[in-house]
């Protein structure tokens, strides 16, 4: 006789109380499964921006080509998956008239945690590639403004040596929530 531990015994009881699942009735085909296994009737239109980030190559497109053209700004595309590294591309609103693209990069920090090792490298990241100063979120997070192109990979790359990221801290993700 199989021995059964004593919480799934109680669950199965003796095997005179068990019954077997009642069935489905049939459809006109035979199978009671088909109602199941049918496909929707309607298929949910995916957005542009899903269907974006599907081709993009696991968000890495169009960043590869465009972040290393002369041009100053980016695409409406490449803006789009740019949110999902943690940057966004703004104007100098200081400076009217003229298109004077840079970019505000934002940490990912889980729980606002900051390790003073990488404060400091933010702040003299911030002196060297951005505008010289650090803007701390309601969300517990910080960011640097004004960093222009040409420097957004040095920046970045700098931020995930430390062992930080800016990887889910723009976008629609989970953030830090107050």
């Amino acid at each position: 006789m199989k021995t059964f531990p004593l919480a799934l015994a109680a669950v199965i009881g003796s095997a005179s109380a068990f019954t077997a699942p009642r069935t489905l009735p049939s459809t006109s085909n035979g199978s009671a499964l088909s109602m199941v296994l049918e496909k929707p009737r309607t298929e949910k239109k995916i957005s542009k921006l899903e269907n974006l980030k599907i081709i993009s190559r696991n968000l890495r497109d169009p960043l590869n080509e465009q972040l290393t053209t002369d041009k100053i700004g980016i695409s409406k595309d490449a803006y789009q998956i740019l949110k999902y590294h943690g940057s966004y591309q703004q104007s100098n609103r200081e400076i009217r008239g003229k298109k004077d693209f840079q970019f505000m990069l934002r940490l990912k920090q889980p729980a606002g945690e900051m390790p003073p090792d990488l404060f400091r490298l933010l702040d003299d990241l911030s002196k060297e590639h951005g505008q010289g100063d650090l803007r701390a979120t309601t969300r517990q997070c910080f960011q640097m403004h004004g960093i222009l192109k040409g420097s957004l990979k040095t920046v970045i790359g700098s931020i995930m040596d430390i062992g930080s990221s800016t990887v889910g801290a723009c976008g629609d993700v989970s953030r830090n929530v107050m």
